[in-house]
């Protein structure tokens, strides 16, 4: 006989047979969905030791404390749809599916919110809010990404689609449930308050624990129910794509857009943004691009009839007084890739998503709060970086002329962004990515000295998080947060903590 695992026997009694040591199990929970494209190889596969398929927050709850005890390392995921290494259990350990726990608790039409649990699609609750007239705003994300992961790790669920008119995604969560790593349940908001147990108010008794899970992927807890706003969906609804040949005629246009506070969302596109949603190849990829406009400005007209009416008038006026050209006029065809962009998670938005995101790799850096009127010095900074490099400015390598992409996301009326994504698309299984990208980090640092913009220094690799190091006040003050709730590292080691 072999030797007893104290650890496996508790997990069992427990979920029963929904849990496995089965080497053939666990190995399909080696890598998250893009773990090919990794460019830390070391993260590619790593075997956890047992997997579990909890369907109540009890049951999380029993696991996180058989983890406490005995020190064992819990990886989690929702709905097997992730990306940057969060998905791998590094060090072993505990491997806690949540796909099981998919049901909508509550869809209150009165107070307009929905209470989820983690296993919850973005498509699944999409569909049944739009029976009751409503939605909730969604990035360019595939359709079956789990509507709580996303809200907690992107930042722009509830904004990217109606940036302006809600604010960013995290202003979208009213409340969660939340397993610490003590074992202890959490209640945020208004539903903290036993008086009144319900959630209409993020903020709540006691220290504001409002922001605690957030871009936290699981190192401060599990959250095993969570409740987000919803959106009236607007009786009219179009969708406007305008053109532009260069930064300063598209900014100029974007400008004048946000700060009329006409519309419900803006954003600004550049570079390849849309090749890749729509190719399956290099060649094809670079066919598209060469075709494309270089800078794209993306708008979702809403209302009644008579608002959208006027919307598109002043639209139009904006475009023609700055040299734009309405895309959607011509080519009627490139509606199709920008009806995701009303927020309702349709499966077409499922499927360029997903080839987009695997098709190629990405680094971003981003400069938070830049006022509008420096983004095109931004941009400018960004490209002469880009095209001075030895390697990406190689058309046999780097293809930097047309590979560069930037995205603009207007907030707190449109007079600073909360981002400027600065794309970088590479071959990221290729070794020496890694030491170009970290090389055109720093001479973009530069290059925005050098026109007076100030950058925190922050970059992240689109997949695994290993190409910079979190940074600043903030992250030394969230490591005092973690060792206090954490104390044994149980939670997601060594993805943002070591």
């Amino acid at each position: 006989m072999g030797e007893k695992d104290p650890v496996y026997e508790e997990l069992v009694n427990i979920l029963g047979d929904r849990v496995s040591k089965d080497p053939e199990i666990r190995w399909t929970y080696t890598r998250d969905l893009e773990g090919p494209l990794t460019t830390d190889l070391k993260r590619l596969r790593r075997l956890p030791d047992y997997v579990v398929l909890p369907e109540t927050t009890e049951e999380v709850q029993k696991i996180v404390l058989i983890a406490r005890n005995y020190k064992v390392p819990i990886t989690l995921e929702s709905t097997r749809i992730s990306v940057k290494g969060l998905a791998v259990a590094i060090r072993g350990g505990i491997f806690i599916d949540l796909r099981r726990m998919n049901r909508i608790l509550e869809i209150d039409e009165e107070n307009m919110t929905a209470t989820v649990q983690p296993g919850v699609t973005i498509a699944q609750l999409s569909c049944e809010l739009q029976k009751r007239n409503m939605l909730i705003p969604v990035p360019g994300t595939p359709a079956t990404v789990s509507v709580v992961s996303n809200y907690l790790g992107c930042g722009w669920p509830g904004g990217k689609a109606r940036m302006l008119s809600i604010g960013l995604g995290y202003r979208s969560v009213v409340g969660v449930e939340m397993v610490l790593p003590d074992g202890t349940i959490l209640n945020t908001g208004s539903k903290s308050d036993v008086f009144i147990g319900k959630d209409f108010w993020p903020h709540g008794m006691g220290p504001d624990l409002f922001l605690l899970p957030y871009k936290a992927y699981g190192a401060f807890g599990i959250i095993t129910k969570m409740t987000v706003k919803c959106t009236p969906i607007e009786k009219e609804l179009k969708v406007f794509w305008i053109a532009y040949d260069n930064i300063d005629s598209a900014m100029e246009a974007h400008n004048r857009i946000v700060r009329l506070d006409l519309v419900p969302n803006l954003h600004l596109y550049a570079g390849d943004k849309y090749a890749g949603y729509a190719n399956d190849t290099l060649e094809s990829h670079d066919r598209m691009n060469r075709a494309q406009p270089e800078f794209q400005i993306i708008l979702t007209l809403a209302g009644t009839k008579r608002q959208v009416e006027y919307q598109e008038k002043v639209i139009r006026k904006i475009a023609k007084e700055t040299g734009g050209r309405i895309i959607v006029d011509k080519l009627p065809i490139y509606q199709s890739f920008i009806d995701s962009h009303l927020g309702m998670a349709g499966s077409f938005g499922a499927v360029w998503s997903m080839r987009y995101y695997t098709s190629r790799g990405g680094s971003w850096t981003s400069t938070p709060t830049l006022p509008v009127d420096k983004i095109p010095d931004n941009w400018k900074a960004f490209s002469r970086a880009i095209l001075k490099d030895p390697d990406y400015g190689d058309p046999n390598f780097g293809r930097g002329e047309f590979w560069r992409s930037i995205i603009v996301y207007p907030v707190e009326g449109g007079h600073y962004v909360w981002g400027v994504e600065k794309g970088v698309d590479l071959f990221i299984q290729d070794p020496k990515c890694r030491e170009m990208l970290l090389r055109l980090h720093k001479a973009n640092l530069e290059e925005q000295a050098k026109v007076g913009i100030s950058d925190p220094g922050f970059i992240k690799d689109w997949y695994t998080g290993s190409l910079g190091k979190p940074f600043g006040v903030h992250f030394e003050v969230s490591k005092k947060f973690k060792k206090t709730l954490d104390p044994d590292n149980v939670m997601q080691p060594g993805y943002i903590y070591p």
